[in-house]
C-alpha cells in the first residue's frame, strides 16, 4: 500500500491538554488518520524528560503513532509569554531546518500559521494551510492575536504563504467568502471545513449515569443538588468576551440563587476574570475549574443544563459542539459559525446582542423549558459536524495531492 506522508508543523504540543480548536483538529487528525498515512508533528513540548527537543521521538494519540520533533520547550500555556510563541517557534524552525527537512522534504506539509510556514515555502512538495478565525477581526477590540497591531503585516505575510498553498481550509464561512473575494484568481484552492466532532468521548450518557455523575460532582463542589449549571469551556482570552459572560450571569444569579457558573478553560485574562467575579461578589456562584482532559469535560457537561458563549467572534468552536452532543441545548450571540450550528427555538438560543439582559432572559428560557430544548434537539444539532464525516474529504484530497 502507497504511503501519504504528512508533517504537521504547529507548535502544538501533544502530550499537553491546552483547550482550543487547532489543538483539536491536530490531535483529531493524527487519531483519525488511515491506515495509510505515515504522519509527522514538529511542535513543542511541556514534558522534555519524556521528548528532549531537537531530535526525533515516537508518540502516540489515541492509539495512533507518529514521529515528533519538539522543537522548543514551554513550561505551559497559563500565560502569554512576552515574545510570541509563533516567533520563536519559527526562529527554532530555522535552526534545526536541515534535521527537520531531511525527514519531512518529501512529504505533505500542514501549516495553521502564516509565519511557521515562511521557512518551508522552497521545499519542493505539497503545502495545506487552516485558517482559524474571520480575518475581519483581527484588528478588532476582542482580538487576541499579536497581529492585531500591524494587520497589514499580516495580510502582506498572508498572501506570501497562501500562494504557495495547493489548499486553504477555512472554518468559518464567513472567512470562506472573505478569501475568495480577496483572491479571485485562487478562489478554487479555498474550502470550508467544519469543526469535526469526536462522539466517542462527547456524547449522551444514560440516564442512571447521569445521576450518579451529578451526585458526584455536587459533593465534590459542595452544591445543592438541585442546582442548575451552566457551562463555559475555552481559552481565557479576548474574543470570547468575559466581561459579558460574567454580566449575564451576574443578571441571571440575581434572579436565580440556585444557578452556577462553570468555568473551565485557562489562559492570560485568569486574573482579570478572577477580578470580574471579586467585583459583582460571584465568588460563590461561579466556579473556575481551571484546565481538565476531554473525558472529564465530557462528565461535567453531562451534568449541566445550559451551554454558553458571549464571544465577540469566533471560527467554529469545538466545545460547543461537544457541549451540545452531550446534550445541553446552549445559548450563544451568534458570531461565527454559533448561528449555524444553534438552532433558535430548537436546540438552544441565538441572541446576537452585547446586552447581558436579552442573554440573561434567554438563559432562563432554556432552563425553564427542559420539554422544548430537549437533549435530543442538541445532538440532531450538531450531527452534521461529526469528526468521521469532517475529515474523509480532507483525507481523500491528501491523497490526490501531486508534489511540485
Amino acid at each position: 500500500m502507497k504511503k501519504t506522508e504528512v508533517t504537521i508543523i504547529h507548535p502544538a504540543d501533544p502530550a499537553g491538554v491546552k483547550i482550543g480548536g487547532i489543538g483539536t483538529l491536530i490531535r483529531d487528525f493524527i487519531r483519525f488518520a488511515p491506515p495509510d498515512f505515515e504522519l509527522r508533528l514538529v511542535g513543542i513540548t511541556t514534558d522534555r524528560r519524556s521528548f528532549p527537543p531537537g531530535r526525533w521521538h515516537f508518540s502516540s494519540i489515541g492509539g495512533r503513532e507518529f514521529k515528533f520533533f519538539p522543537v522548543q520547550y514551554i513550561s505551559g500555556f497559563e500565560k502569554k509569554p512576552l515574545i510570541p510563541l509563533g516567533l520563536t517557534f519559527m526562529l527554532k524552525t530555522i535552526f534545526y531546518f536541515r534535521v527537520i527537512s531531511r525527514a519531512a522534504g518529501g512529504t505533505i506539509l500542514h501549516f495553521h500559521r502564516p509565519e511557521c510556514a515562511l521557512p518551508f515555502l522552497k521545499l519542493k512538495t505539497g503545502r495545506i494551510f487552516f485558517i482559524h478565525s474571520n480575518p475581519r477581526q483581527l484588528g478588532g477590540a476582542y482580538s487576541a492575536s499579536k497581529w492585531r497591531r500591524l494587520p497589514g503585516a499580516y495580510f502582506f505575510l498572508e498572501k506570501i504563504v497562501l500562494e504557495k498553498m495547493k489548499r486553504v481550509y477555512c472554518v468559518s464561512r464567513e472567512g470562506l467568502v472573505f478569501y475568495r473575494r480577496r483572491f479571485p484568481d485562487w478562489k478554487d484552492k479555498f474550502q470550508f471545513l467544519g469543526t469535526g466532532l469526536n462522539r466517542h468521548i462527547f456524547y449522551r450518557r444514560t440516564p442512571d449515569r447521569i445521576q450518579l455523575l451529578r451526585s458526584w460532582f455536587c459533593a465534590r463542589h459542595r452544591l445543592d443538588p438541585q442546582v442548575k449549571l451552566i457551562l463555559f469551556v475555552g481559552r481565557f482570552v479576548e474574543p470570547k468576551n468575559f466581561p459579558l459572560l460574567v454580566n449575564t450571569f451576574r443578571i441571571c444569579h440575581g434572579l436565580n440563587h440556585n444557578l452556577k457558573l462553570i468555568l473551565i478553560g485557562e489562559g492570560p485574562l485568569e486574573k482579570t476574570i478572577r477580578s470580574l467575579i471579586q467585583e459583582h461578589d460571584l465568588q460563590h456562584g461561579i466556579i473556575l475549574l481551571g484546565r481538565r482532559d476531554q473525558e472529564e469535560i465530557a462528565r461535567i457537561a453531562n451534568v449541566c443544563s445550559v451551554y454558553i458563549s458571549t464571544s465577540a467572534f469566533e471560527g467554529m468552536p469545538i466545545s460547543l459542539l461537544e457541549a451540545m452532543n452531550c446534550g445541553l441545548p446552549a445559548v450563544v450571540t451568534g458570531v461565527g459559525e454559533t448561528g449555524n450550528v444553534v438552532e433558535d427555538g430548537f436546540s438552544g438560543r441565538v441572541v446576537r446582542t452585547d446586552e447581558p439582559e436579552r442573554l440573561a432572559e434567554a438563559i432562563e428560557e432554556v432552563i425553564a423549558r427542559p420539554d422544548r430544548y430537549l437533549p435530543a434537539n442538541a445532538i440532531a444539532s450538531v450531527k452534521p459536524y461529526l469528526v468521521d464525516n469532517i475529515l474523509s474529504g480532507v483525507y481523500s484530497f491528501q491523497r490526490m495531492v501531486k508534489y511540485e
